[in-house]
């Protein structure tokens, strides 16, 4: 072989001559063997190597050779190696020859096709011909022989051939050996041609493309190294190329359909070359016709800007590319948006140092957020979350066209229609959240600030518990590894878990703890259902076996020990079930909550028929409370393992492990959170509100808690005693169930904290102590320390004293929750101390008793003045002092009449006249000066000279309220709200609508601390069984709220609404399942269901002092269109308001979680709803100053808003309700039986005039919708609306005549309500219209002729009323047979039709007299109650008729209502004592509430009281019992109708042709055109206006 060179170094040989001349010879000679023939050519090709290209000698001794090398019969030789050597050979040839050539172009072209397969053979270097082949393509290159294809015919087709070859052989085994030498050879050929083919510039441009660059990485370097190094030389073809593909000329070239990506790998190799044709890709973005070009060359200019470094210079170079491109994020094909939004954050790289296109690029990606198409919004999401990933301070960026911050517009997708895009946008913000947290960790000026960190797990927080979808997914996907970076210490996370819960708020901290609570409940779940499944495995295993009945029955029989989980569990998993019926009962349950699975119940039943015990030991490890999270995360995949990944089975354990697994608070970061408490006040403070929130977390942290007891400090030690005094139960029973030891020295420390310490630290280290002591041991120690306490009430008023007031009566009021006969001894003294000697006394003396600050204390919400916190904090003590925690805790007699001392003192403290005599000894600082002396001083002045003080200083004076008083409020609603868990049942009526009142509070910030606070407390009473009624009561107080001119507060309520009606109906739901279960009826009593509410609600609304009276609606009718939108807004009419607060609650109500606008699932709970309200319409007002005609009438305007929101609903198609089966009960506080009503069809038509009242929707709209808490319901049809009522209108003067009535609607707010449609009807009551027209006149007339009643059921009810009574005559809660049908049919007709009305004896329209007007005070100060003496007066004369009130009226229970029934015997009895019974208060003792349940307090006004129900943490709430059975109806004597009154224009609605029936029964009696109606309404006046007269108000309220 012949030896490599690497120049032209020959030396001259004369033998070599000569054998070259033999070789020739043979070659031309006579044909020779193979073998022979390769020596010749080895020989020959050695010899030509050495041969100088100069030497003529050489090349005439060759000349014989060349021309045996050129004959076919060597280059087509069969051998491959012959021809390889030929190819050596001839290349040597061509060299001695250059640059002549002693071949004709026939021959070159079969040479050069020789060489072309010489160099394929060069692509593995194994090969062993390899280095021939080397040799043969380095001496090509060196003489450059290739170049003489350029002269020959078929040069292109051969240059091809060439590149190709080349460019396919390099690869990564052999690009050392041959990218120079190629190289080399090509680059020759490029420069040295006369032009470049299409065909050879594809070959090139074809090794740039993506799929060649993965497939040869080495021939995508030559090719691109080739085209670097003959840039000048290509450039005018590639442009002249390029610019055909982008104006569309035709042309042959092969890569024409995929020149965007040739462009840019071009681009990327010659950046340089394609400059000029960078303005034509504009007119390629703005091409018309479909998205397919226009997608592909946002791609190519995207990545021309942010994938290459010079992409910064070309947007600074032809900034109107950059426009074109964010232009095409508005594009008519979602695909080109999307591929916008793909480079939104490398774009906002690329133009660093141009504020101004960077914010163009975050406008164009967060206007994606809000597209029609859920793929770009979706895209949008994670453009934006890429965004904010790279540049975290554009979170607050405002570059948003007017949507507020970027980090805001992207949680807002957390809500959008589609759950891809929620579950997109959920995890970028948990994306976010991780990288903030381990940015502000390693650089913490680069990382945005915390508040803006710890929003996004608050927000996530908050959408998981109001969508259960999408927080199926944040708490099973986002937060599977914790909330905050697995990366982060222990300690660390502990620190940014106790900033996010100080952040929360007390907005948010509930949404928090009722996630802890959900995640400990489903761990209690899990463990009784491993439990169950075992008691049940034994039970049927002891009964294959066949051990015999004993075995058996102690299998299914014996009590299980103290404290097992198989005695725990309500509901359908109640005690004493058998263990099957319980575990399938409770397999129903937790598939109720996994109902985000794919059935759930299949899932449960296949997990439970797994025969592996060891996916039930982990099950059982995951449920562990205080597990670790290593051990949890092992087990999790331990058990999905052996469950397998198919199947409902599969699903099922995944979801029930995501929800186990400690990932959200592990145990870990809790006792890292113990041990830096000492640092940190706010880990303190964390530590305790975890602990009351979801106690089970700290099971095994005893050791931790006795290091913080044993602190130096007294703020730890405090903090110690907090946590052990709410988690005391799960620390003692692990300490138990480990046979660990409880610390001795721990009782001997809280004892003297007991007596020592803050307010909130005597009040932990008391329940503390009872904890740990046990009750028994406990009650020993308390006699004598209630001693000491009350020794330090009673010690000489000095400042230190006075500073420990507050704890000792904390301690007693601990006592007296704890252990109420220890409490009991000293009850009096406490008392006479809070309200006769704290009450008056000065307990500053002059000195302030805290630092103040002059801005804020008694002009800032929650910073009271020293005086008025310390006393309003003794009576909220007091109140908490009477009230035992145990549900078992009767009190005594002595106990009531305690706490009717204090509900009566609190409830003069409801008043808004901040100057009355009550508050004179809390001190008041008023907001105008610090001397609350010299203000009443100078008020006093104004109003003795007779108001000589200007107009503006008196209003301002009404629009400055005093904080102060507002506090004093306050805590009187949380002593009521306390005191009412045990004592509701003996406070009276007047009490309990004063309290409600109270909640349309002026201060917004009062406003929304009280409905917090009544939102407790109802959720408190919701979960007692024994309290469903008592929480019906006050839940209705939370529609007050729908006037709130704030919408925070409105949907809080509206949220804390339909949350107690869901609770209502799954335990109403559970009930009638026990029930049925134990062979019971099973039927729904409607004192158990949350629509008992209602005659709460209507009677609040009946009793407010801002119902219209007759004076309200002549003012509203004779004033013109602009003073009446001045005081009720856009449409408005003074019923508005009440209407709004009867729909906000009917749609708490009505509204379906579950298919919304599906016809039959709104049908399913109109029934109770009807058959509630028409029952009322046969009742009357029980209380002493009786609205009985305003309830009827807000009764048919509940039934009319109703239909309205039905039709909503169901988008106008008309939904069926049927026949509600179950009894009917009221409450007996507030409604009785009217022994002069009338039959079903005779209830009359209470609504108002059709000027007054118009059937539609608050705003036109739904308050779910318009909240944001069920936006997707149906909305209002397109067009203007009417405004919402202002309430603060109807509060002005009248004195003070329409301009101060208007200046006063200026402070509410404008919402619209739509005009409602013609001819709407509910309930049998048509609208005011609907009766005008049947009769032929406008609304309002007195004196029409009737049209005839048409209908065969009229004339029949026509008839009947003939024969001297009325069919179906019903009393409230009962009825005859033919009643009860009517009723079913009436019910059935809540389709969009009218009524048809008859007409009376005379032909003439009966003109019914104006509504009665209430009793109520002055219009600015509404009534707050009734006075002192009337509330005494009613006490006492309902506990006179206690009773016989008892017997006449049957109750529901032992709860303080009683079913409405038509009974003959009671209604004669009743009607005997009529007298009697009209002034009744309707008292009734009812079972002492259970214990308290509300949240933590704030230290320095020590607000409300903050334990949970321990035994309602750990237990599900116990459905209530059901009432006694119905008693037994019997036929009634039919009564003569007596029409009941109607304001002046509206027709009498009815039942079913109703007005044919009145029409019969007047023309019976005489035919007279006066109703006998309209006499006895006015003999009845005489009575209520004296009752007007006599009762003045105790009270002044202005509210604004």
């Amino acid at each position: 072989m012949a030896p490599r060179r690497s120049s032209y170094e020959f030396q001259e040989d004369e033998d070599g001559h000569e054998a070259l001349q033999r070789a020739g010879k043979a070659l031309l000679g006579a044909k020779v063997g193979k073998d022979q023939l390769l020596r010749t050519l080895r020989s020959a090709a050695e010899h030509l190597a050495e041969a100088a290209q100069s030497s003529d000698s050489a090349k005439l001794a060759s000349r014989d050779l060349a021309k045996a090398l050129g004959s076919p019969q060597l280059l087509q030789h069969k051998d491959k190696e012959v021809r390889l050597y030929s190819a050596l050979c001839l290349c040597h040839i061509l060299r001695l020859n250059a640059p002549d050539t002693p071949y004709s172009d026939e021959q070159l072209q079969s040479i050069f096709e020789l060489f072309n397969s010489v160099y394929s053979e060069l692509e593995d270097p194994a090969s062993p011909h390899f280095q021939l082949c080397l040799s043969t393509l380095e001496t090509v290159s060196q003489v450059k022989c290739s170049l003489l294809i350029l002269d020959l015919p078929t040069w292109e087709e051969l240059t091809v051939s060439l590149f190709t070859t080349l460019m396919d052989v390099v690869n990564e085994e052999n690009v050392e050996m041959l990218q120079g030498t190629v190289l080399e050879l090509l680059r020759s050929m490029v420069e040295e041609a006369d032009d470049l083919p299409q065909a050879q510039l594809d070959v090139l441009l074809t090794r740039l493309l993506p799929p060649h660059r993965a497939e040869s990485p080495a021939g995508h370097a030559l090719a691109a190294a080739l085209l670097q190094r003959t840039e000048t030389t290509v450039q005018p073809h590639l442009q002249k190329f390029l610019t055909a593909l982008l104006t569309g000329a035709r042309t042959d070239s092969e890569l024409k359909g995929d020149y965007h990506s040739l462009f840019y790998a071009i681009h990327e190799t010659v950046p340089q070359a394609l400059l000029p044709l960078l303005p034509l890709l504009r007119d390629e973005l703005e091409a018309d016709g479909e998205g397919a070009k226009r997608a592909p060359t946002v791609d190519l200019v995207a990545r021309l800007f942010t994938q290459h470094t010079s992409g910064a210079g070309i947007i600074k170079e032809y900034p109107a590319l950059l426009e074109g491109l964010l232009g095409r994020a508005c594009d008519k094909e979602a695909e080109v948006r999307r591929k916008v939004l793909e480079y939104a954050g490398p774009l906002v790289d690329a133009c660093e140092g141009s504020e101004a296109r960077q914010a163009a690029i975050v406008r164009a990606a967060v206007g994606r957020l809000y597209d029609v198409d859920d793929g770009v919004r979706k895209a949008a999401v994670a453009a934006v979350g890429a965004l904010l990933q790279r540049r975290p301070g554009l979170a607050s960026s405002q570059h948003t066209e007017g949507r507020g911050p970027v980090l805001g517009c992207l949680v807002a997708r957390l809500r959008d229609k589609k759950m891809a895009v929620r579950r997109e946008a959920a995890a970028q913000l948990g994306s976010l959240l991780r990288g903030w947290v381990l940015l502000a960790a390693e650089s913490p000026a680069h990382a945005p600030p915390r508040s803006v960190i710890l929003s996004i797990p608050l927000v996530l927080c908050n959408i998981a518990v109001r969508d259960t979808e999408l927080g199926a997914h944040i708490f099973d996907t986002v937060f599977r590894a914790g909330v905050f970076p697995p990366k982060l210490p222990p300690a660390e996370t502990a620190r940014w878990w106790a900033a996010m819960w100080r952040q929360a708020g007390e907005e948010h901290r509930p949404m928090l703890v009722r996630i802890l609570q959900g995640k400990a409940a489903m761990q209690r779940q899990v463990q009784l259902l491993v439990a169950l499944r075992g008691a049940a495995k034994d039970k049927r295993a002891s009964s294959l076996a066949g051990a015999g009945s004993s075995m058996g029955a102690g299998a299914a029989g014996a009590p299980a020990p103290s404290g097992s989980l198989l005695t725990a569990g309500g509901g359908a998993a109640g005690q004493g079930a058998d263990p099957e019926a319980r575990l399938q009962g409770l397999v129903h349950d937790l598939a109720a909550v996994l109902k985000d699975v794919s059935r759930p119940e299949e899932g449960l039943q296949k997990l439970l028929e797994q025969k592996d015990n060891h996916i039930f030991k982990g099950l059982s490890t995951l449920a562990t409370l205080g597990c670790p999270f290593k051990d949890a995360v092992a087990a999790g995949k331990d058990v999905m393992q052996r469950v397998g990944s198919k199947g409902p089975a599969a699903d099922l354990t995944r979801a029930l492990v995501a929800r186990l697994t400690p990932n959200l608070l592990p145990p870990e970061v809790l006792q890292a959170a113990m041990e830096a408490a000492a640092q940190s006040e706010e880990v303190q403070h964390f530590l305790v509100d975890v602990a009351g929130a979801s106690p089970q977390l700290l099971a095994q942290s005893m050791a931790p808690l006795e290091e913080m007891s044993d602190a130096d400090g007294p703020l730890l030690a405090e903090c110690a005693a907090k946590v052990l005094a709410r988690a005391a139960r799960p620390m003692l029973a692990h300490c138990a169930a480990t046979k660990q030891p409880v610390p001795a020295a721990l009782s001997g420390k809280l004892t003297g904290m007991c007596t020592e310490g803050s307010p909130t630290g005597v009040k932990a280290a008391v329940k503390a102590l009872v904890a740990v002591l046990g009750p028994e041991r406990a009650a020993s120690v308390a006699a004598e320390l209630a001693d000491k306490l009350v020794a330090q009430l009673k010690a000489p008023a000095t400042l230190r004293s006075h500073a420990r007031l507050l704890a000792a009566l904390k301690g007693l009021s601990m006592l007296g929750r704890l252990l109420p006969a220890a409490f009991e001894r000293v009850a009096d003294e406490v008392l006479d101390f809070v309200v006769a000697d704290l009450m008056e006394a000065d307990v500053s003396r002059g000195k302030p008793l805290v630092p103040v600050d002059p801005a804020k204390t008694g002009r800032k919400w929650r910073h009271p003045s020293p005086s008025t916190a310390l006393k309003s904090a003794a009576l909220r003590t007091l109140c908490q002092a009477l009230v035992p925690d145990s549900s078992r805790a009767q009190p005594s007699q002595a106990m009531i009449e305690r706490a009717q001392i204090v509900w009566e003192l609190l409830e003069q403290l409801l008043d808004t006249d901040a100057e009355a005599e009550q508050f004179q000894p809390f001190a008041f600082v008023f907001p105008r000066s610090g001397d609350a002396e010299e203000q009443r001083g100078a008020k006093r002045r104004r109003v003795e000279g007779g108001g000589s003080g200007s107009d503006e200083e008196a209003e301002e004076d009404e629009e400055l309220e005093c904080t102060d008083a507002a506090w004093v409020r306050y805590s009187a609603v949380c002593g009521l709200l306390r005191l009412a868990r045990t004592y509701d049942s003996a406070m009276p009526a007047s009490l309990y609508a004063n309290l409600a009142l109270t909640f349309q509070e002026p201060l917004v910030e009062t406003r929304r601390s009280m409905t917090a606070k009544l939102t407790r407390a109802v959720g408190w009473l919701t979960t007692k069984g024994q309290s469903a009624q008592r929480s019906a009561k006050y839940a209705a107080v939370l529609a007050l709220m729908a006037i709130d001119p704030e919408d925070r507060n409105r949907a809080a309520a509206l949220r804390a609404l339909r949350d107690y009606v869901l609770t209502r109906r799954a335990a109403v739901a559970r009930l009638s399942q026990a029930q049925a279960a134990a062979g019971g009826g099973g039927g729904n009593l409607l004192g158990d269901m949350p629509e008992f509410m209602l005659p709460f609600l209507i009677f609040l609304l009946a009793h407010h002092p801002d119902y219209p009276t007759e004076e309200a609606l002549e003012e509203f009718a004779q004033a013109d269109a602009e003073e009446r939108e001045e005081l009720y807004g856009q449409g408005g009419t003074p019923f508005t308001p009440f209407a709004g607060m009867l729909q906000f609650a009917l749609e708490a109500l009505v509204v379906p979680s579950d298919n919304p606008t599906t016809p039959s699932e709104v049908a399913r709970h109109l029934p109770a709803l009807l058959k509630m309200l028409r029952s009322l319409k046969f009742c009357e007002d029980a209380s002493g100053e009786p609205r009985t005609q305003e309830a009827h009438q807000l009764c048919d305007i509940a039934m009319v808003l109703l239909r309205q929101i039905a039709l909503r609903l169901t988008k106008g198609k008309p939904a069926e309700p049927g026949r509600f089966p179950g009894q009917v009960v009221l409450p007996r506080m507030c409604f009785r039986p009217n022994m002069q009503g009338q039959g079903k069809k005779s209830d009359g038509s209470d609504l108002p005039e059709s000027r007054f009242f118009s059937p539609a929707l608050l705003q036109d709209d739904l308050f779910f919708r318009r909240l944001q808490l069920m936006p997707g319901l149906p909305a209002p049809a397109k067009g203007g609306g009417r405004q919402r009522g202002r309430p603060a209108a109807q509060q002005a003067k009248r004195g003070k005549g329409r301009k101060a009535a208007a200046a006063a609607a200026e402070e509410g707010e404008d919402t619209e309500m739509a005009e409602a449609s013609e001819g709407e009807s509910v309930g049998g009551t048509p609208a005011p219209g609907d009766a005008a027209d049947a009769h032929g006149g406008q609304p309002g007339s007195s004196a029409r002729q009737r049209k005839p009643a048409a209908g065969k059921r009229g004339r029949a009810a026509a008839a009947a009323e003939d024969e001297g009574g009325d069919s179906g005559a019903e009393s409230a809660g009962g009825a005859t047979a033919g009643g009860e049908q009517e009723e079913q049919e009436e019910q059935q007709r809540l389709a969009p039709r009218t009524k048809k009305l008859g007409s009376n004896g005379s032909g003439k329209r009966a003109a019914a007299p104006r509504s009665r007007p209430a009793g109520t005070p002055s219009r600015q100060q509404p009534r707050r109650g009734t006075k002192a003496e009337a509330a005494a007066k009613l006490r006492d004369e309902s506990s006179e008729e206690e009773e016989e009130g008892e017997e006449e009226v049957a109750p529901a229970g032992s709860s303080q209502e009683t079913e409405a029934e038509d009974e003959a015997p009671r209604r004669q009895r009743l009607h005997q004592s009529e007298q009697v019974q009209q002034q009744r208060g309707g008292r009734a003792t009812a079972p002492a509430a259970a214990g308290p349940h509300g949240r933590n307090l704030r230290a320095d006004t020590e607000d409300e009281e903050w334990e949970d129900d321990e035994a309602a943490q750990q237990e599900p709430a116990q459905p209530p019992p059901r009432a006694a059975a119905k008693t037994a109806r019997q036929p009634a004597k039919q009564q003569p109708k007596q029409p009941r009154k109607q304001p002046q224009g509206v027709d009498s609605p009815g039942q079913e042709n109703r007005a044919a029936s009145n029409a019969a029964a007047t023309a019976k009696r005489g035919g007279g055109s006066k109703p006998v109606a309209a006499g006895k309404a006015k003999a009845a006046a005489a009575p209520a206006a004296k009752g007007k007269a006599a009762v003045k108000p105790l009270l002044k309220r202005a509210r604004a």
